[in-house]
């Protein structure tokens, strides 16, 4: 062998005897992290799927957790619904109803560097750029853009503390008492929370408003792009407008102290509902929450019963006219609907123990109400069938012979009710 020969049989000798006593590797390969989550992200345990539980009930792998109707704030389901959080950007809908409070949507302002610098989720807005409120709304409440929620704070508060001063005075306005914000745009911060059930409230209040509602509802939106050949365009993050037909909005929001957070709604004919789930452990866990709450109301709601107008629903005697009697009729048809969850509903009428002529024909007397655990959700006049004449003396006479006990009576009125489901 030549002496090149021996010199590579050495190295290769070598190389095999490093390798045996190098550390053995393990087969596994490290974790990777996922995509958009940051370093310091602790990565929860999954958690169980949104399903309904032996009873019937939902269960969420939410923190916290609510379902409400949007027109009569009845509460459907609920988990820690009052425990305070951090809420990350579902703060914004508070921010955008100050604003529609406050402003002008045509109004134009110039966006300050302060409000230029605020990080994370962006418009790319820059120093001394000319925006209308409108356009800063969509921004805000499609894009999630901090730096667009900024800016409308220091236009409408003078300052952000300023105007987080008045998103605290609409909560407390709104009902919303165990909500304290310290900004508008919900990044973390000492003294911001709220609760599943306030932010409920919050966007019931708000989609009253034809303004938000639109923009919550719209899935893309464009606004100019100074110095650009094509404008901004602003997809709302919220993938419920995708993904469920009946979705109408609201609001999603992340930070790590909040987990993925979902302010949604939905609406089927005349019903409205608003599904809020805080603390979830990935974006799928959030949509996957609300779709399903939301999606378990709406196959629930049914029609809790009716009132028809021309209906008959109570006879009265009338004063001093013995053997007289006036029919109640309802002057307006209701169909309220209500969650089949075999919770009592009854028709209550509240009217007069007598009535007291003349009467004129559709002359009110009464109301028939459709009431559920003591919430009215319906309401409608009772009023006269047909016109009663004022009694003769004759007719007083008779009266005071034959019914002198009714007129001495102390009470004024009557309530009757009746079940109608369970």
């Amino acid at each position: 062998m030549t002496q090149r020969g021996r010199r590579t049989l050495a190295a290769l000798a070598l190389a095999l005897l490093l390798s045996i006593s190098a550390p053995l590797q393990p087969l596994t390969a490290a974790p990777r992290r996922p995509a958009g989550s940051s370093p310091q992200m602790k990565q929860r345990a999954p958690q169980p799927r949104a399903r309904l539980d032996a009873s019937g009930r939902p269960v969420v792998p939410a923190s916290s957790a609510i379902l409400m109707d949007a027109e009569t704030g009845e509460v459907l389901f609920e988990k820690a619904a009052d425990k305070r959080r951090p809420v990350a950007s579902t703060t914004k809908i508070l921010t955008a109803l100050v604003v529609l409070d406050r402003t002008q949507l045509s109004a134009a302002l110039t966006v300050p560097a302060a409000a230029a610098a605020i990080g994370e989720s962006s418009a790319q807005l820059v120093k001394g750029e000319r925006r209308t409120v409108r356009e800063l709304l969509y921004a805000l409440l499609l894009r999630s853009a901090n730096d667009a929620a900024g800016a409308l704070a220091i236009h409408v508060g003078k300052s952000i503390p300023g105007f987080a001063r008045m998103m605290n005075e609409k909560a407390v306005h709104i009902g919303a008492t165990r909500t304290h914000f310290s900004n508008p745009h919900g990044l973390t911060a000492p003294r911001h929370y709220s609760t599943a059930r306030d932010l409920a409230l919050i966007t019931a209040y708000g989609l009253r408003n034809p303004t938000f509602a639109e923009i919550v509802r719209t899935k893309e939106k464009k606004i100019p792009w100074p110095r650009h050949r094509y404008p901004r365009v602003f997809t709302n993050h919220n993938k419920l407008l995708w993904r469920m037909p009946e979705a109408i909005g609201v609001k999603t929001g992340y930070t790590i102290p909040a987990g993925n957070c979902l302010v949604g709604a939905a609406q089927r004919g005349e019903t409205k509902l608003i599904a809020v789930v805080l603390g979830c452990g990935s974006a799928s866990d959030a949509y996957l929450s609300a779709s399903f709450l939301l999606n378990y109301g709406l196959s629930g709601y049914k029609a809790a019963s009716s009132i028809m107008k021309g209906k008959t629903y109570a006879t009265l005697p009338v004063r001093q006219l013995p053997g007289m009697s006036a029919e109640l009729i309802a002057a307006d048809t209701a169909v309220p609907n209500a969650f089949a969850d075999g919770r009592e509903t009854t028709l209550t009428c509240l009217v007069p123990l007598e009535a007291r002529p003349p009467v004129s024909r559709g002359e009110c007397l009464g109301e028939a109400r459709i009431v559920r655990d003591g919430k009215v959700l319906a309401s409608v006049p009772l009023v006269a069938k047909t016109d009663i004449d004022a009694p003769t003396l004759w007719d007083r006479l008779a009266a005071v012979c034959l019914n002198s006990a009714r007129s001495s009576g102390n009470l004024s009125s009557q309530e009757t009710s009746t079940r109608l489901t369970r």
